[in-house]
C-alpha cells in the first residue's frame, strides 16, 4: 500500500514543474495540492504501520490461532526456521493491514468516493478476519485506530508530523528491545516491518521538503495543512514563488527517485540484518 502512494506521488510529480507560460495558476495551484494531499497520505499510512506494530509488541495478543506449522526440515537442521505463524508474527493486535486500509478509506471519503472509502477497511477486515489472521476484536481495535490516525493528521498541525515521526521512532525502538529482552527464543522478524515503516515516514518527509519551497513549508508548520483546498493553496503559495520554481519535472522526479532508492535499499539492508541477527 505505501509502494503504491509513493508510485503514484512519483507518477504526478512527471508533469513538468510549475511553469506559468504553459499553464494557469490555477491548475499549478491545483496541482501542487494533489501533490501535497499525496504527502500527507503516504505520511499517514506508513505512520499508521509503525503504529500497529507498536502495539502489538505492547499488547501482546496473540492472533485467534498461532498456526504454528512445521517446515520440512527440522530445527535441528536449521535454527530459527523450525516454525512459522500465520501472519506476520504470533501478535495480531491491531491488524496492520486493516489500519492502512482503514486510513486509505477516510482518505477516500474525503476526497476521492464516500461508498468506495467506508467499503475498503469492512472487506479487508472481513477477509482478515475469514482467513483467520486476526480476531473480531483485533479488527475492530484496527479500524478504530486508522481511524483515529486520520484525523489526528489531518487536524494537527503539520510540526506535528515530525514531532509524530520521532515519537513513534524512539517509542518503538524502546519497545522492540524490550520485548527482545523479553523473548530471546521468540522469532521477531517483523522488526524489520517497522523500520522499513519508519523509512517510509522519512521518506514522506523528505518529500514534502523536495516539492516545495522552504518558505512554503514553514508557512504551514502551524496550520493543518492536510485540509488545504486548492484555494488555499493559492493563498498561501504567492505567485512568485510558484514562477520562481524553475526545476523541470523530469529534474524533480530525478531527485526524488534517487531518494526513494536510497530509502528502498536501507529497507532491505535492515530487513538483511535483523534476520541475520534474530534468526
Amino acid at each position: 500500500m505505501i509502494l503504491c502512494t509513493a508510485v503514484l506521488f512519483v507518477v504526478s510529480g512527471v508533469r513538468p514543474s510549475l511553469d506559468l507560460d504553459g499553464d494557469s495558476y490555477e491548475v499549478n495551484s491545483k496541482v501542487d495540492s494533489f501533490r501535497l494531499q499525496t504527502v500527507f497520505l503516504m505520511f499517514r499510512v506508513s505512520f499508521g504501520v509503525t503504529v500497529t506494530y507498536i502495539m502489538k509488541v505492547l499488547i501482546e495478543q496473540d492472533r485467534p490461532c498461532w498456526c504454528v506449522q512445521p517446515y520440512p526440515y527440522t530445527i535441528t537442521n536449521l535454527p530459527g526456521y523450525g516454525t512459522i505463524y500465520i501472519g506476520d508474527s504470533r501478535w495480531g493486535m491491531a491488524s496492520s493491514l486493516t489500519t492502512v486500509a482503514t486510513i486509505v478509506g477516510a482518505h477516500f471519503v474525503h476526497k476521492v468516493s464516500m461508498p468506495i472509502g467506508g467499503l475498503l477497511p469492512l472487506f479487508v477486515g472481513a477477509a482478515k478476519l475469514t482467513l483467520g489472521y486476526n480476531s473480531v476484536g483485533q479488527i475492530l481495535a484496527a479500524i478504530g485506530l486508522g481511524g483515529f490516525i486520520h484525523f489526528w493528521t489531518i487536524l494537527t498541525p503539520t510540526i506535528f508530523m515530525f514531532l509524530n515521526f520521532t515519537l513513534s521512532t524512539v517509542v518503538g525502538i524502546i519497545s522492540f528491545t524490550i520485548i527482545r529482552l523479553r523473548y530471546p527464543n521468540e522469532n521477531l522478524n517483523f522488526t524489520s516491518l517497522f523500520m522499513q515503516s519508519v523509512i517510509w515516514q522519512l521518506f514522506s518527509m523528505l518529500c514534502l521538503l523536495a516539492l516545495f519551497e522552504w518558505s512554503f513549508v514553514k508557512s504551514i508548520l502551524g496550520k493543518a495543512a492536510h485540509n488545504l483546498e486548492m484555494s488555499d493553496f493559492q493563498y498561501y503559495m504567492p505567485i512568485n514563488q510558484i514562477s520562481h520554481r524553475k526545476s523541470s519535472g523530469k529534474q524533480l522526479v530525478g531527485y526524488i527517485t534517487l531518494v526513494f532508492v536510497l530509502l528502498v535499499s536501507c529497507g532491505v539492508v535492515v530487513d538483511v540484518w535483523v534476520t541475520k541477527k534474530w534468526d
